[in-house]
């Protein structure tokens, strides 16, 4: 893959279609979400790892109808969309050293549903690995071994292009894979997401880009080299009795330990984590509906800003399994639901319900004329005297404040 320390060289080139006409202000835009991706890159990597963006002069024309490539309800690697882009860029665009591809699209574009994407994919024999295999696409200067671009889905609210870039790139960057379920899609049949995002849901990048977390979990930045050796606490299960750790939230830059690791085997490890509503964490307690029973055990809905956005979360990641099967799974607190659900709601509490009576996207509850459903995610979160125990090992919060102490016991 492409080292994750370093500097590599990617293209990010304004693109238009003869259906989904573009404009030069999209040379503006891509400068701006470029640095927008550098921020949260040298953030993340502690200055480890930059990326040397280069830029075409104009808007490039594909010759071919943006609907000919069949992007308009599933994403797909698309190589003769890639393949068209490189033709009509070539003759004005330097593509010498460049190893990703990244495009823009025009907000008028109808055709190209979520995106478009192709990693880069090593190959070779052992200890001859190069990341220019049979995938790659060729200009004049040489191989080009991934590309992408984002669609329509990325112009409506609440989504954001510069994470879609960090998501992607970061697949081709030491290979962090996907912390979704994605095996549930069949054909061209799209990705059940609110099913898909029950492992980790809004609580990482590569769990959901444009969710409350945009941060990336200490295990991936770890891998990637992007945490020093006195940013980690190490226990293996096997010695631990009972230990006390400080944790710094890990969106802060300061001195501390950034996570508390605890292998349980040689393929799972437990994580556990500060987290904040801060830095990529700030969106957090904003309009995320998590579950809880209420003295009925019935289910209901409150938003997580009222509950409390500051402790640790645990979670598991098993190497053993493979990518888009929930090889990272958080860890929820006994009494708490689990998993996506959709819950009855009361128009005193979800206020803009009363409002939109008439709205046919509104899901009433049918069993009380005077609540909608609202589909709730999880709490995760440990607060002040939570604990939760997974694989034996139970992970209990005794102090918050700036800091979270934790004690890991067996």
């Amino acid at each position: 893959m492409l080292p994750p320390v370093g500097t590599v060289t990617f293209a990010l080139l304004s693109i238009d279609f003869v259906d989904a006409v573009g404009s030069t202000e999209q040379l503006d835009r891509a400068r701006t979400i470029t640095g927008e991706v550098d921020a949260w890159f040298d953030k993340m990597s502690q200055g480890r790892f930059k990326i040397d963006w280069r830029f075409g002069d104009r808007v490039f024309r594909v010759a071919s109808p943006s609907g000919t490539f069949g992007l308009q309800n599933v994403a797909s690697v698309a190589t003769p969309l890639a393949i068209e882009i490189v033709e009509v860029a070539d003759p004005h665009f330097d593509f010498n050293g460049v190893s990703m591809m990244w495009t823009l699209t025009p907000p008028t574009i109808t055709e190209i549903g979520q995106h478009f994407h192709q990693s880069v994919n090593p190959s070779g024999t052992e200890g001859d690995a190069t990341i220019f295999g049979q995938g790659a696409i060729w200009s004049d200067e040489g191989p080009i071994a991934g590309w992408g671009g984002p669609g329509m889905a990325f112009e409506r609210f609440g989504t954001e292009h510069w994470t879609y870039y960090v998501h992607e790139i970061l697949h081709s960057v030491g290979g962090i894979p996907d912390t979704y379920l994605g095996d549930n899609k069949v054909g061209t049949q799209p990705i059940d997401y609110d099913w898909a995002l029950e492992p980790m849901h809004n609580w990482g990048m590569m769990s959901s880009q444009d969710g409350g977390s945009k941060t990336l979990i200490a295990w991936h930045r770890w891998l990637l080299g992007w945490l020093d050796e006195d940013q980690v606490y190490c226990l293996p299960s096997d010695v631990l009795d009972s230990a006390e750790v400080t944790l710094i939230p890990i969106e802060r830059q300061a001195a501390g330990i950034k996570a508390a690791m605890v292998p349980v085997s040689d393929r799972k490890v437990v994580v556990v984590e500060s987290r904040r509503k801060e830095g990529y964490d700030s969106e957090l307690g904003d309009n995320i509906p998590v579950g809880y029973y209420d003295e009925d055990g019935v289910r209901r809905q409150r938003d997580l800003g009222d509950i409390g956005t500051s402790g640790v979360i645990v979670y598991t990641y098993d190497t053993s399994i493979h990518d888009l099967n929930g090889q990272a799974r958080l860890q929820v607190p006994e009494g708490r639901p689990t998993g996506i659900e959709m819950v009855s709601c009361p128009v005193t509490v979800c206020t803009w319900g009363e409002a939109m009576r008439d709205d046919p996207f509104i899901n009433w509850d049918p069993n009380d004329e005077n609540a909608v459903m609202m589909q709730t995610a999880y709490d995760p979160l440990l607060r002040l005297g939570d604990s939760v125990t997974v694989e034996g090992v139970t992970i209990e919060l005794t102090q918050s404040g700036d800091y979270d102490r934790v004690r890991i016991s067996k």
